[in-house]
């Protein structure tokens, strides 16, 4: 008999969320979406403080998991990030049923106070695995200093259901040089430099809104305050002629999301230089890399005009993503197995 799974996510059920897919398709996983109501400017106030918009999801989330629980009974439960799961439930599930396994994972930073709520701290005793992207936390022994004894680190993944090249014929190159990904200083200045030094760049995301970049931003550097989501990322991506990869300052990212997802989609990677991504792509033969905004604006301008080789980096960064086991269906049957196990 296939055990009874059920995934919680952290975002609405208008977010996507890839490995929620991915267990659904290959195990029949049940889904329930972790934030059910908006959220509003007054709870990010309370958020900070550890008081905020979880509080109000957390317990309808809660009801919903204990009538799946009662109804048709839980043998894993994994949730994603996992702020908005109340610490007593999880003691209540462990109690009813000893044999229920729990894991968590999560592409976030969970050291971090803004990535951390009461509920949270609390619930780690309750957790039979969790799984990090940040090396740092394992380095470090951070997650043992929360609580957790089981970790295990995962590079971020690509989904076979959206990070894809692009089925429709593109006549041409719909960007020279995009960047999709949420504000930050020094992405900011790493391609305000870029634009001060003639190359056009195209970026969406959420947070380039603010006054601070509308001041400051030169004129080739064209920002459209939106996020590009779904097919028109994955579309994107594909048709650009080179794509870059900024590394979050504020996650103490080594590597990221975009780092599997712009090979995957077919795209040139050019990316900030670390031992994760080297470990991921080689270099100058899967992906490009870059440490300084001099070798990024070198890198741009030599790619730009060499486009057989370009073309020959993305296509074998995309065959990496193919052969290896980059992506999130390969992620959770990882997981299951490791279920299996304990």
């Amino acid at each position: 008999m296939k055990p009874k799974i059920l995934l919680i996510t952290s975002g609405s059920k208008n977010k996507i969320s890839h490995l929620a897919d991915s267990f659904q398709s290959l195990y029949g996983a049940k889904i329930i979406y972790g934030q059910e109501y908006a959220e509003k400017k007054f709870d990010r106030l309370l958020y900070f403080f550890k008081k905020g918009n979880v509080i109000k999801n957390k317990k309808s989330i809660s009801k919903k998991v204990l009538s799946e629980f009662n109804k048709n009974g839980i043998d894993l439960l994994i949730t994603i990030k996992g702020l908005n799961i109340s610490s007593k439930l999880l003691s209540y599930l462990k109690k009813e049923n000893p044999k229920i396994k729990i894991f968590n994972w999560t592409c976030d930073d969970l050291f971090l106070k803004h990535n951390q709520t009461p509920d949270f701290l609390k619930s780690s005793k309750f957790y039979d695995l969790i799984y990090t992207s940040k090396s740092e936390n394992l380095k470090n022994l951070e997650l043992q200093k929360l609580g957790y004894k089981n970790i295990k680190f995962f590079y971020q993944r690509y989904s076979n259901k959206y990070h894809k090249p692009s089925k429709t014929k593109i006549e041409q190159v719909r960007y020279k040089v995009l960047f999709a990904g949420y504000a930050e200083e020094e992405r900011f200045q790493y391609m305000n430099f870029l634009a001060k030094n003639g190359i056009e760049i195209n970026v969406f995301g959420n947070g380039w809104d603010k006054y601070k970049y509308r001041l400051r931003r030169h004129n080739n550097l064209h920002i459209h305050y939106r996020p590009i989501i779904g097919e028109d990322y994955s579309q994107a991506i594909f048709s650009s002629e080179i794509n870059l990869c900024f590394l979050r300052v504020l996650n103490r990212d080594i590597h990221t999301a975009r780092s599997v997802e712009i090979p995957a989609c077919g795209g040139f990677m050019l990316a900030q230089r670390t031992n994760e991504h080297l470990e991921l792509f080689e270099e100058d033969t899967e992906a490009a890399y870059f440490s300084s905004k001099e070798e990024c604006l070198s890198k741009v301008k030599s790619f730009l005009i060499d486009n057989k080789r370009r073309e020959e980096i993305a296509n074998n960064g995309f065959l990496k993503t193919r052969r290896s086991e980059y992506s999130y269906d390969a992620m959770a049957k990882e997981m299951y197995e490791d279920y299996l196990k304990l």
